[in-house]
């Protein structure tokens, strides 16, 4: 049989391009589908002076960092090193402490915490077939120490200290026997169904979910704090929440959802973790705040190919009252107070603040249209949410009232950080500026959100007027249809603050004609007038009730 040349030629460069197992000096490099050219000379790796020999691949430099395979090197630290092929993660335990990596994610989880690889670190890569690791982030997370010898080059690792024990004056009865098994090397491609070892389990007592607006809510009680593991899954499409160290207090359960994301709530107790998976109509952005006894998951439509996932701040727990308290006797502004929309401050608002928050922003640029490459869009929501807020302060500035903006440039700033300008600012009000975008091209329109359970008795008002104020000057300025006002109480930026606050969704990235208004002048301009009207309109309500 004849063979084409040219599938000569591929399988010669094949053969040419993809490195060989580890033998001797390593010359080059071949990692997210590239093969680079390697010239430093070999790494030495030591353990309290004793050589740490790898056989299938040896450490290397990136970033001026150095790497070093995760099996050969830790299992000699006497760890255990699990492969999870499906989810291309390395599981590393070490006494009590359990080290979760993702191939080419900075994100780690260190026991119950979550933590970051800076950025001028490698994150964990695929490398010549291997999966290599930061030996210093995850040695220093275990609690060796690390050296770099440059004469010799040769990293210095020595174990960690042992704890200071009492001897005991007999032998104890519930001393485990020493493990004498012969631990025996399985393949990296194989999924662990082994416990993980050494980890203190956490106990899972009910799991339930709500539907918030277009957010979908899950909660996890728990007997502790542990931070999940979340990987996404396709046809049909799931969510995947794993709690490594935890087991539950209840039986395996199929909850039916009908939630905007969610069809579905599944729960189940594995070896070495509880897990729980949502059946999603979408892929969400995900939003994970972790405290002492609960873990919340907050699912979001998203746009994005590749939705994000966050880790924020739980608030800080509080005691509960023993009774409830009684509402306090506040003449509180309704909604017919804020009816008639007006243009100019009164001279009693001159020197009212509020803070101002521009949507998403840097690596995450919410609602996307129009993709140019892997990181450019003809249209990114962050944008357009700073431009409009732009256009918001200079009004509001030159109207008498004082702008705090959680964003000037294009920056991420965290849920939390954003809740904590707001909550240390003294302002009055808190308006956080957004696009809307679902899959369907139709939808179009405003909307503004607030949180039906929080009273600004404080200010003389609710949520819900502040809302409708806005809501009203956004339609009369713009023409948009009329969504109304939507209760959003599981919104991060509505639920943690302290000042009456709302978020406004300023048309569909999604639609035509909606985009079009957007992305032009006099469009961004409308809208900037709204919210100002709106946010003027209730100042001039709130000061007027404040100097009665």
């Amino acid at each position: 049989m004849k063979y084409p040349l040219s599938l000569i030629l591929a399988i010669i460069l094949i053969f040419n391009i993809v490195p060989a197992v580890y033998a001797g000096q390593v010359t080059q490099l071949y990692y997210v589908g590239f093969v680079y050219p390697y010239p430093w000379d070999d790494i030495a790796l030591t353990l309290d002076g004793e050589t740490i020999e790898t056989t299938q691949m040896p450490p290397v430099i990136l970033n001026d960092r150095t790497m070093v395979p995760a099996r050969e090197v830790f299992e000699a630290l006497g760890a255990k090193v699990d492969w999870d092929q499906d989810n291309q993660r390395a599981i590393i335990t070490y006494d009590e402490t359990v080290i979760i990596l993702t191939i080419n994610s900075r994100v780690v989880i260190v026991g119950s915490e979550v933590k970051k690889i800076s950025e001028a670190d490698p994150p964990p890569k695929n490398i010549n077939h291997k999966t290599m690791i930061p030996v210093r982030f995850v040695a220093e997370s275990l609690g060796f120490g690390v050296e770099w010898d440059n004469a010799s080059r040769t990293v210095v690792l020595t174990s960690p200290s042992p704890p200071s024990l009492t001897e005991p004056t007999e032998p104890s009865e519930e001393t485990a026997p020493e493990n004498t098994t012969e631990p025996t090397e399985s393949s990296e491609t194989t999924e662990t169904t082994e416990a993980t070892e050494g980890y203190t389990a956490i106990t899972a007592s009910s799991v339930t979910w709500r539907a918030a607006g277009k957010s979908d809510v899950i909660t996890v009680k728990l007997s502790g704090a542990v931070t999940p593991i979340v990987f996404r899954l396709s046809e049909p499409k799931r969510v995947v929440f794993d709690f490594y160290g935890t087991s539950a207090s209840m039986l395996d359960l199929t909850q039916s959802a009908d939630g905007s994301l969610i069809t579905a709530v599944r729960h189940a107790t594995h070896a070495d973790r509880f897990r729980v998976v949502a059946d999603v109509t979408e892929q969400p952005a995900v939003s994970i705040s972790v405290s002492e006894t609960a873990v919340n998951i907050y699912l979001t439509p998203s746009s994005s190919e590749s939705p994000g996932i966050e880790y924020i701040d739980a608030p800080e727990p509080s005691e509960e009252p023993s009774e409830l308290p009684s509402e306090p006797d506040v003449d509180k502004l309704t909604l017919s107070d804020v009816a008639d929309l007006t243009d100019a401050l009164a001279d009693y608002a001159v020197g009212s603040v509020i803070v101002l928050d521009a949507g998403h922003g840097g690596s995450d640029p919410g609602a996307v249209y129009g993709k140019i490459s892997n990181t450019e869009y003809e249209v990114c929501e962050d944008e357009l949410n700073l431009a409009i807020s732009f256009l918001v302060r200079e009004m509001l500035t030159a109207s008498g009232v004082d702008v705090i903006m959680t964003r000037s440039t294009d920056t991420r700033v965290s849920l939390a950080e954003r809740v904590e300008i707001s909550n240390s600012s003294g302002a009055d009000l808190f308006v956080s500026v957004h696009c809307n975008s679902v899959d369907s091209s139709s939808p179009s329109g405003v909307m503004v959100y607030y949180n039906q359970n929080k009273n600004y008795y404080g200010k003389h008002l609710t949520g819900a007027v502040l809302a409708t104020a806005v809501q009203n000057a956004l339609v009369e300025e713009t023409g948009y249809r009329d969504w109304g006002i939507k209760e959003g109480a599981t919104l991060y930026v509505l639920n943690h603050n302290n000042i009456p606050a709302i978020l406004t969704e300023n048309g569909f990235i999604s639609n035509d004609s909606d985009r079009a208004f957007l992305t032009s002048d006099a469009g961004k301009e409308k809208i900037a007038r709204g919210i100002t009207r709106g946010v003027i309109t209730v100042l001039n309500a709130i000061k007027s009730r404040e100097n009665e």
